[in-house]
């Protein structure tokens, strides 16, 4: 049994997300399109690796790139209520995705039936994150190698230059919902 495909990746384990993308390199490798890391900054558990250890294993290992970073600050309890409400950076999601130049190379190379499954799949994701130019590349490229039909790709497209101006991006999560379900619906209805 066991976790046979997935298409994203959350990460949020207390210090322990290098030990779990270790731990599913060959899932994450073979299936994963993007990851949602929580990363640290500066120590905040015994022993957990910092955002560079993350980054430089996603980066060579899994093959991805850093899109986003949303950052996270504290500030020491004396001086909490003054000055700017920023203290020092500690944490943050850092959100990766394939490159758009290995993708397609990358989903070709699978054995999977559907790549344009997972086209669609990614495109969404780089939408509901509000990457629309990566996305835009990436259903251009699938275009090209004719993994999207022509017909739905430019119906996506179009649904994409037309909905995605209106959309409030909020960096991963709050109200990513409530967005990605009136984009579909705007889809749905043309």
């Amino acid at each position: 049994s066991g976790i046979r495909d997935m298409d994203f990746l959350k990460l949020d384990v207390q210090g322990a997300e290098l030990s779990v993308l270790k731990g599913g390199r060959q899932l994450v490798t073979e299936k994963v399109l993007g990851i949602q890391v929580e990363v640290y900054l500066n120590p905040i558990y015994e022993n957990s690796p910092l955002f560079p250890d993350v980054d430089a294993y996603i980066r060579k290992n899994l093959g991805m790139e850093i899109f986003d970073l949303r950052q996270s600050h504290w500030k020491y309890s004396k001086g909490r209520n003054f000055g700017p409400k920023k203290g020092q950076l500690v944490w943050g999601d850092a959100l990766y995705l394939r490159s758009p130049a290995n993708t397609i190379k990358w989903l070709e190379q699978r054995n999977s039936d559907e790549p344009g499954n997972k086209i669609i799949i990614l495109i969404f994701i780089g939408l509901l994150y509000g990457q629309v130019d990566y996305s835009l590349k990436i259903l251009k490229e699938a275009k090209k190698r004719s993994l999207i039909s022509k017909t739905d790709g430019e119906l996506l497209e179009s649904a994409i230059m037309k909905h995605c101006r209106a959309l409030d991006y909020k960096f991963l999560g709050r109200g990513v919902l409530r967005e990605a379900s009136r984009f579909v619906q705007g889809i749905v209805e043309n």
